[in-house]
């Protein structure tokens, strides 16, 4: 996939303005025409837990969200698979918003699907209670036949599905709305499964070398390292059965774990928590992720020399 469209409103000195992109862009102008404040754009939405200030808000005024709209276009066929759900036509749109203050839940990636309308307020509320009793609430007035009835402590995973199957059982009453911010994007964001397919790498105009020169979390020659070198040396046959061994081997070692220890935690903690919410039920399973297998780090091979680059 690549970016089609970039649209930022009340970010900096940009009201409202989208930047079109082709394979290759180059932002040509004037110092302080919005250059940098386009790629400090994509940082932000490349990024899932970016920092901002109040000064960063059109003018100031925090009353209103930041919000960046990045539409993606030549997705492949596992990536449309992946995201069908939200691609209209031939493009993927994802949209980022930021709020004031600062803090849990003030940044969110949303996306656009199709869904029934009337479901939204079941999906937007805050708090579990809330939405069971909005979807308790649905279900009586008989305007969507099909719709099961659930226990009282449903979970919102359990209601969000049964609000899909009706959805997807009845296609024909659908509308194209934004979600309620289930998108999940990248690392450390749900799935991640933007992070698989889409990378942005931000270098400021004015960088200090020194700090570049070793690789590190978070430095410039990391992520080139990860974007090129590894993810070629990743396709090699020796290092792909060097990691299916490993992959075997890990999974030997914690089957056994999850058919006893793992088995026996849950029932004690079950126990307990039907003192509380009697029928409930609590299931453990190892974390399924890939045992990592990384690659060594870089280490310069000469002096870094203190420098910066000219201004764009």
């Amino acid at each position: 996939m690549i970016i089609r469209t970039v649209h930022v409103r009340n970010f900096r000195c940009i009201k409202d303005e989208a930047l079109h992109c082709e394979r290759l862009t180059i932002l040509v102008g004037a110092n302080g025409s919005g250059k940098s404040t386009f790629l400090k754009v994509l940082d932000l939405f490349y990024t899932p837990s970016a920092k901002y200030s109040e000064e960063d808000f059109y003018n100031r005024d925090t009353s209103e969200p930041i919000v960046i709209t990045v539409t993606f276009t030549d997705l492949t066929e596992q990536e449309r698979q992946l995201f069908a759900s939200y691609m209209e036509g031939e493009t993927l749109t994802v949209e980022k918003e930021l709020t004031w203050p600062p803090g849990r839940g003030s940044q969110k990636y949303f996306g656009s699907t199709l869904q029934c309308p009337d479901f939204q307020h079941v999906r937007t509320a805050d708090r579990v209670a809330e939405k069971r009793a909005a979807y308790q609430a649905l279900v009586n007035s008989g305007k969507f036949p099909g719709l099961p009835s659930l226990p009282r402590n449903a979970s919102a995973e359990r209601i969000e599905q049964a609000l899909q199957d009706w959805e997807n059982a009845h296609r024909e009453t659908l509308q194209r709305v934004r979600d309620g911010g289930q998108f999940f994007g990248f690392k450390e964001v749900g799935q991640a499964h933007l992070e698989r397919y889409t990378r942005f790498l931000y270098v400021p105009a004015v960088r200090d070398a020194s700090e570049d020169a070793t690789e590190g979390k978070g430095s410039v020659i990391s992520e080139l390292m990860d974007l090129v070198v590894r993810s070629t040396l990743a396709e090699r046959d020796d290092i792909r059965k060097l990691r299916e061994d490993i992959q075997k081997r890990y999974e030997e070692i914690m089957n056994p774990f999850q058919s006893n220890e793992l088995r026996m935690l849950a029932s004690r903690m079950t126990e307990t928590l039907n003192m509380f919410a009697p029928d409930a039920q609590i299931q453990l399973n190892p974390n399924s992720e890939k045992p990592p297998a990384t690659f060594p780090q870089a280490a310069p091979t000469g002096d870094a020399k203190r420098g910066c680059a000219p201004s764009a």
